[in-house]
């Protein structure tokens, strides 16, 4: 199985996650074939603790079609995140889930699918607050 990089931006005025202020950074793996993401550091791209995550997957599910995201504190055990209701974080249309575990290292991988699948996963995360 190959793996997606992953590429992030930081909030800024001139882009449009400059709505969400600038604490907050937007990860994504782009036309994701039957493939994994590449495990992304929470604090990777820069300093501080995220704590809000918003996890959102776009494109061409095909038949079968689903994809996870996967956290781990290690980097190399990955397992299934949950959602905020306990869920699992595993979707197969097109839609977005709030986050509720918020390991160390996350990453998509997709289970399921057929020839046609291509996906695009993004995952926006939200450092808390600086007490005043």
């Amino acid at each position: 199985m190959a793996t997606v990089p992953a590429v992030a931006s930081s909030a800024s005025a001139s882009s449009p996650q400059s709505s969400f202020g600038a604490n907050s950074l937007l990860v994504s793996w782009a036309d994701m074939p039957y493939d994994a993401g590449t495990p992304v550091p929470a604090d990777a791209f820069a300093a501080g603790n995220f704590s809000g995550r918003f996890w959102q997957v776009s494109g061409t599910f095909g038949a079968g079609g689903s994809v996870s995201l996967k956290g781990s504190n290690d980097g190399v055990n990955f397992f299934t995140l949950k959602d905020v209701a306990g869920n699992a974080a595993t979707l197969t249309s097109a839609s977005g889930v709030i986050l509720n575990d918020t390991p160390l290292w996350v990453k998509p991988e997709i289970t399921g699918g057929d020839g046609t699948t291509e996906l695009t996963s993004t995952l926006l995360m939200r450092r808390a607050a600086a007490n005043a």
